[in-house]
């Protein structure tokens, strides 16, 4: 699987890699297209095969495979969402508008967060907004056993969030410049 991964990107089409995501034998793969649109593709990881495809107006900032879903941050004239789609056809199954544009995008126990030009946003996988954080622009995210690392003006904060998925700052460090975690 691991090999085979990076060659289904390479191999699957022309333009920008915007997002990608390997879950349960699955690889997604978005890539942005000219006029402001994205090219958002599931293909299996073992033959490469195309299992669905959709072109969509918007761009792609960040994507993941949760579950059955695919779970995309999208931005329209500088307006940002999370667009919610079954993995099996890429028809769309939920949204949820976001309050800033969005820049990082990355799984939680029992949910997903956001990030944005203006912080935190932490969703359940109903789409229920469960917790929001002013942190300042977001660069990046990554989350292990119930915390989120982030990546916000200048600091490297630590989120610490409970089973409601309600978010907490637990600490902070300056990293000046630092732009992924």
């Amino acid at each position: 699987l691991a090999s085979a991964t990076p060659q289904l990107l390479v191999s699957t089409g022309a333009g920008e890699v915007m997002a990608s995501d390997v879950e349960g034998g699955r690889l997604l793969l978005v890539r942005g297209v000219p006029g402001n649109r994205s090219d958002v593709e599931v293909r299996d990881t073992t033959t490469g095969t195309l299992t669905a495809a959709r072109r969509m107006d918007g761009r792609v900032t960040a994507g993941l495979l949760v579950g059955d879903e695919v779970w995309l941050t999208l931005v329209r004239a500088a307006a940002g969402s999370v667009e919610v789609l079954s993995a099996a056809s890429l028809l769309t199954a939920g949204q949820v508008q976001l309050r800033a544009e969005p820049t990082a995008l990355t799984r939680v126990d029992e949910g997903v967060a956001v990030g944005t030009a203006e912080g935190l946003e932490v969703y359940t996988l109903r789409r229920e907004l469960a917790a929001r954080l002013t942190l300042g622009n977001v660069q990046s995210l990554a989350s292990a056993r119930g915390r989120l690392h982030v990546i916000a003006a200048g600091l490297l904060l630590e989120v610490q969030l409970d089973a409601a998925l309600n978010a907490t700052v637990v600490g902070a460090a300056q990293v000046p410049g630092a732009t992924a975690v």
